[in-house]
C-alpha cells in the first residue's frame, strides 16, 4: 500500500512539474507574441506615417497651382509682376504645408514608440525627413524675404546671387515634372530604409 502511495505521490509531483513547465512555456509563449504583435502594429502605423507624410510633401511641392491658393495674401501695392510671383509661390508652399502638417506631426509623435520598440538610434529615420520638411520651409521663407527686397538698386554681383538663390529655391520648393528632384531622391532614400526596419517584421504574419 506503501508503495502505491509514493507512486501517487511521485505522479503527483510529476503533475506539478509538467503544468509548471507548461505554465512557464504558455507565458513566455504569450510574451512573444504580445512583443511581435507591439512590432507589428509599430512597423506598419510608421511605415504607413512615412508613405503619408511622402505624399503630403509631394502635395506641397506640386508645381502648379490655382489663384484662390493665394488670394487671401494681402499684397503689397507696389509689388512688381516678378516680386509677386515670387511672395505668391513662397505663400503657397507655406499655407499647403499648413493644411498638411497633421500628418508631420503624427510621424513625429510615433518617433519614440519606433525607438523604444527598434532603439533610439532609430530616431534619425525621423529627424533625416523633417530635415528635408524643413529646407522645404526655409528655402520658402528665404525666397519670400528676397521676394520682397526691391531689385532696381541690386549690381550685377547682386543679382547675380539672387537669381541663384531663386533657382536654388525653386528647385526645391517645388516638383520637377516626370523626373526624380534631390528632394525625392532624399525622401525615398530615407523611407527605403524605414523599410529595411519594418517589413521584416510585416512579412513574419
Amino acid at each position: 500500500m506503501s508503495y502505491f502511495i509514493q507512486a501517487l505521490d511521485l505522479l503527483q509531483a510529476i503533475s506539478i512539474i509538467i503544468a509548471t513547465v507548461v505554465a512557464i512555456y504558455s507565458v513566455n509563449l504569450w510574451r512573444k507574441e504580445v512583443r511581435w504583435k507591439r512590432e507589428y502594429e509599430i512597423s506598419e502605423e510608421t511605415l504607413i506615417l512615412f508613405y503619408e507624410a511622402k505624399d503630403a510633401l509631394k502635395a506641397i511641392r506640386y508645381p502648379l497651382s490655382s489663384i484662390a491658393e493665394c488670394e487671401d495674401r494681402k499684397a503689397s501695392v507696389d509689388e512688381t509682376a516678378e516680386e509677386k510671383a515670387v511672395l505668391d509661390a513662397a505663400y503657397i508652399v507655406n499655407k499647403r504645408y499648413q493644411m498638411h502638417s497633421n500628418v508631420f506631426i503624427r510621424l513625429q509623435a510615433i518617433r519614440y514608440h519606433f525607438m523604444a520598440i527598434f532603439g533610439q538610434d532609430k530616431q534619425e529615420l525621423f529627424i533625416e525627413f523633417q530635415d528635408v520638411v524643413n529646407k522645404v520651409l526655409i528655402l520658402a521663407k528665404t525666397m519670400a524675404g528676397h521676394g520682397m527686397q526691391k531689385k532696381g538698386d541690386l549690381t550685377d554681383v547682386e543679382r547675380a546671387e539672387y537669381t541663384r538663390i531663386m533657382k536654388e529655391a525653386w528647385g526645391v520648393m517645388y516638383l520637377g515634372f516626370n523626373r526624380l528632384d534631390q528632394i525625392d531622391e532624399q525622401v525615398n532614400a530615407i523611407i527605403g530604409k524605414v523599410e529595411d526596419v519594418c517589413k521584416p517584421y510585416l512579412l513574419m504574419r
